[in-house]
């Protein structure tokens, strides 16, 4: 991983056989940042991808063997029990020009990944909600969590 802080942002780059989010959530450890998004490309294998099925209230996931293009992927990062978690949602193409989208569980560099990623002040934490089964943003005053 190389990054560097630019005027509005920090331009990130993850080499071969680094994982994403592992790479990324390393990142805002070491950073300290506990909010944020961040916008990506590159070239992946090893995907693991995610629907959230709203009656069951559990993640279906699904693997991507192979190369894939990262088309496009985006998210946001909160803390979650104290540490960072970026959720990050995720197109990959694969080689004969299929598409395929998601949740990013999981994948690993297979060329590069190219992310810009923007600070945000915080902290910002996601709660569990009992409605959905999900933890979202708590978007209340820092002083009213508990």
């Amino acid at each position: 991983m190389i990054y560097r802080d630019l005027q509005t942002g920090t331009l990130l780059r993850l080499s071969i056989g680094e994982r994403i989010p592992e790479a990324l959530i390393e990142f805002a450890r070491r950073e300290r940042w506990t909010a944020g998004w961040l916008q990506g490309i590159g070239g992946v294998e090893e995907v693991e991808l995610a629907y959230f099925n709203r009656e069951s209230k559990e993640y279906l996931h699904k693997k991507f063997k192979g190369a894939y293009e990262l088309i496009s992927c985006s998210g946001n990062l909160a803390m979650v029990d104290g540490e960072p978690f970026w959720h990050i949602h995720a197109l990959i193409g694969d080689g004969d020009c299929r598409v395929f989208g998601g949740h990013l569980v999981s994948a690993t560099i297979a060329v590069t990944g190219e992310f810009w990623l923007t600070r945000a002040t915080g902290p910002v934490q996601r709660i569990l909600d009992q409605q959905t089964g999900l933890k979202l943003l708590n978007l209340h005053s820092p002083e009213t969590w508990v």
